[in-house]
């Protein structure tokens, strides 16, 4: 599923974000005691997912232990400071993910 992601395929990060997005949230709200920062956080886990996904390699880790791992990252960044870590959307690609946040939004 990650290599439809990683080709742009909105549908494929649907389906992804409807399959784990529960898993993530609840490992994520263990790291952090605020349940409004845990939803940004797997928010911006799937906008990496989005972003990152072609760099995924199956032959080093399944893919929700990556994604879980992704998440993690950001739940860490956040407790290390005061302010949420939002993720970086790139210049060269500005269609790809205000889609990402609307399909993410939409399936809260």
């Amino acid at each position: 599923m990650l290599n439809d992601v990683a080709s742009g395929d909105h549908q494929a990060l649907a389906s992804l974000y409807d399959h784990i997005a529960r898993l993530v949230y609840a490992n994520v709200r263990r790291a952090l005691d605020d349940p409004i920062w845990a939803d940004t956080v797997v928010e911006e886990a799937f906008v990496e997912v989005w972003q990152q996904a072609d760099r995924f390699d199956p032959s080093h880790t399944p893919a929700v232990i990556w994604i879980l791992d992704l998440a993690h990252q950001l739940a860490a960044e956040h407790n290390r400071s005061d302010e949420p870590q939002v993720a970086a959307v790139p210049a060269t690609s500005p269609s790809r993910e205000p889609h990402v946040s609307h399909v993410i939004g939409a399936r809260r």
